[in-house]
């Protein structure tokens, strides 16, 4: 019975790690990486990725999902170039963008990203 109990222990704990984990980058990534906290922002994801797409940053940019970014509160949030950024928005992260990658054509500016 021990065996058993123990062997449950392990399968739970390993279906745990898996739930919070993330692949791994595909080789055809972009050079920087835009990570969607997956634990409390999971649902934010899509979002990011259509974002990407509408400023023809597809090439430049790879949205990924991460373990926990340690700042549920500030739900959605993302992590981008070492900063995590919190209540994260659609407008937000198109400021976010629009100021890291001032190539966009000006229909993409947006004011300064607070």
């Amino acid at each position: 019975m021990k065996k058993v109990s123990r062997v449950k222990k392990i399968i739970s704990l390993f279906i745990i790690i898996l739930a919070f984990s993330t692949a791994p980058l595909p080789a055809w990534s972009a050079p920087e990486i835009l990570a969607v906290c997956g634990p409390c922002s999971r649902a934010f994801l899509p979002v990011a990725e259509e974002t990407i797409r509408e400023l023809g940053l597809a090439e430049k940019v790879t949205v990924q999902l991460t373990t926990c970014l340690g700042e549920c509160g500030a739900s959605p949030v993302i992590e981008f170039r070492g900063n995590i950024y919190g209540f994260m928005t659609k407008d937000k992260l198109k400021n976010l963008l629009n100021n890291t990658f001032p190539h966009l054509d000006e229909n993409h500016k947006k004011e300064e990203f607070i």
